[in-house]
């Protein structure tokens, strides 16, 4: 499926690291070289030259233009970037299941029911951004660890009213569980340190580390990823023949300059 966006919007409101919501769920912009420069595209064919722009704002770096489906004699239906699935666990709104992409509702079968990803991912003043640890998080009273031995595929997502005070997630291996409104509360979690704009589309999650404590969001916040937009105005030279004529010296000495009225 494609998702149309301007490239307008592109600049403005989406980008790298920000969260777009397709036709068929919930998914990450990666970084150009990932999603945009593959199959033998190469930025170097989308530079916009501007020295200035370059050597003054950018310190040598330079910068390209989005193409479009028509400038890559691509239809419509063709995905110029290509983004990945985020975050990856899910909520069934027929089962009531939160669980992972990847492995699907366990009591769907081969029909999908009514899919929609988590509202909530973790993230923190360093640009980090990841998934729920929804394994630790069900089990926080134990400190991550379930009984059972090992943690499930799914977990029960109980809904009892419209806030989040109102919403139980409870492990059914070991009937640990807790509740969502304490957990969205909760400021002090660890930050993975992860990047998933910078992950290779098919590679699984690469998490490091970081010193800042991460927030529990809501996906679609505003103040999630807010664009750093630089206005530059170029102003061209002086092409007009006469600006040239009277720029040359023997005409400009000649010139008498006037006192202000």
């Amino acid at each position: 499926m494609v998702q149309h966006i301007r490239r307008t919007q592109f600049v403005i409101t989406y980008g790298p690291g920000a969260i777009l919501e397709g036709p068929k769920g919930s998914r990450i912009i990666p970084a150009p070289d990932i999603g945009l420069f593959t199959g033998g595209r190469r930025p170097e064919d989308f530079e916009i030259t501007d020295e200035r722009m370059s050597r003054g704002l950018l310190q040598g770096r330079k910068i390209f233009r989005l193409p479009s489906n028509a400038e890559l004699s691509l239809p419509e239906s063709s995905p110029v970037y290509r983004t990945k699935i985020f975050p990856e666990w899910w909520i069934c709104s027929d089962h009531w299941l939160l669980f992972r992409y990847s492995e699907g509702c366990p009591r769907c079968g081969e029909r999908r029911g009514r899919w929609d990803a988590i509202r909530f991912v973790m993230a923190c003043r360093n640009g980090h951004l990841d998934d729920v640890n929804w394994d630790y998080a069900v089990h926080i009273r134990t400190r991550g660890r379930c009984s059972s031995g090992t943690y499930p595929r799914y977990y029960e997502w109980v809904p009892r009213g419209s806030s989040l005070k109102d919403i139980t997630i409870r492990c059914p291996e070991c009937g640990a569980e807790v509740n969502l409104g304490r957990l969205y509360r909760k400021r002090d979690w660890s930050c993975s340190g992860r990047l998933p704009e910078r992950e290779p589309l098919n590679s699984p999650p690469q998490r490091g580390s970081c010193d800042e404590n991460a927030i529990m969001i809501l996906r679609q916040a505003t103040n999630l990823r807010i664009p750093e937009i630089v206005t530059l105005i170029t102003v061209p030279p002086r092409y007009i023949r006469l600006h040239l004529l009277l720029a040359t010296p023997a005409i400009k000495s000649r010139l008498v300059t006037l006192p202000p009225t």
